[in-house]
């Protein structure tokens, strides 16, 4: 029986040991904005070994139960096979939309300190993600265009900021203000307020009825339903369409206007500017109608990057770990892959 008893014991802690894999070192980032928070786990050669994407984890927008419940279910599955909430966590940042408004950023430091009692952890915005992402430490300006529109400048490891007041305040900029003027010029059209306007076929085509018909869902569903249209504006600019061509201009211009105050406070130090969000997948026709209203030669860069390694990168330094070019393509292939 000893013998048995033995054996059972040994195969038990066998097994054990492949439930609970072991790597040396854990890094977490975390992603959140107001459509999507993605959280990725990784070892200090920026080897990513778990991924997980959630819902939306403003504060503002979902409220803040809801928000710590997305947060604690993302890390509770990211964490699961290396110990849960309990795992020795060497280094995490959670970038957050809204993360930083009024006390926001005190209200989560304080969650996290209570669910991830073995972490290092530091917390606030999701723009924090972004700035990192295209300039890690350097001077310059990140010019984010997405739902909305801000630009960030940075310059002796401090941040500024210009814009980024949110959808009811901001005039143009982001793909809210995209979609908005696209669906508002092919209403003016149907109405004989405005001119006739390819928008309207195209606008039609991808809601499957006529746009005055889908007043009620572009009420309910909100922004970032109003935002997914951007893409077709810029399909209807492609094929020169004199409506949708002044909407991409005018987008420009304010983009343009925001680099520009952003540059002025850089006093010189740096023409770096990082380009971020998804308006800047159409960068072969925006950088364009922008460089023809700028008098600055800057230097544009569009990140190659997925927004969540600024996370990473900023979970790396508050675990002490350098980001080499190894850890930069480990990343980028293993993100890719999983």
């Amino acid at each position: 029986m000893t013998f048995y008893s033995n054996f059972v014991r040994i195969k038990l802690k066998f097994y054990i040991r492949l439930e609970v894999p072991k790597i040396s070192g854990l890094l977490v980032g975390i992603d959140g904005g107001g459509t999507s928070t993605e959280f990725v786990l990784c070892d200090f050669k920026g080897r990513v070994k778990n991924r997980v994407q959630l819902g939306p984890s403003n504060p503002n927008d979902i409220g803040f139960e809801k928000s710590y419940d997305v947060l604690k279910n993302g890390l509770s599955e990211l964490l699961n096979p290396w110990g849960g909430l309990s795992a020795r966590i060497d280094g995490m940042f959670a970038g957050l939309s809204g993360g930083t408004v009024g006390s926001n950023r005190e209200r989560f430091r304080t969650f996290f300190q209570i669910l991830l009692p073995n972490a290092r952890c530091e917390n606030g915005s999701d723009a924090e993600n972004a700035i990192t992402l295209g300039l890690e430490e350097k001077d310059g300006i990140t010019l984010i265009s997405g739902t909305g529109s801000v630009a960030f400048f940075q310059r002796n490891g401090r941040i500024g900021r210009v814009g980024g007041w949110g959808y009811l305040f901001d005039r143009a900029g982001g793909g809210y203000n995209i979609g908005h003027d696209g669906i508002y010029a092919a209403l003016l059209a149907y109405d004989g307020l405005g001119p006739s306007t390819l928008l309207t076929k195209k606008l039609e085509a991808a809601i499957g009825m006529p746009v005055h018909e889908a007043l009620p869902d572009f009420y309910r569903r909100g922004k970032q339903y109003i935002a997914s249209f951007a893409p077709v504006v810029f399909a209807a600019c492609e094929e020169g369409d004199p409506a949708a061509v002044e909407i991409i201009n005018h987008t420009a211009a304010y983009l343009s206007e925001l680099l520009l105050a952003a540059y002025k406070r850089l006093e010189g130090s740096s023409k770096t500017v990082a380009l971020v969000g998804g308006i800047f997948k159409r960068s072969d026709i925006m950088l364009p109608f922008m460089k023809n209203k700028l008098k600055v030669d800057f230097d544009f860069i569009i990140p190659s990057f997925p927004p969540i390694f600024g996370a990473v990168w900023k979970a790396a330094k508050i675990a002490g770990i350098d980001i080499d070019p190894e850890f930069k393509k480990n990343f980028n292939l293993s993100w890719q892959s999983s």
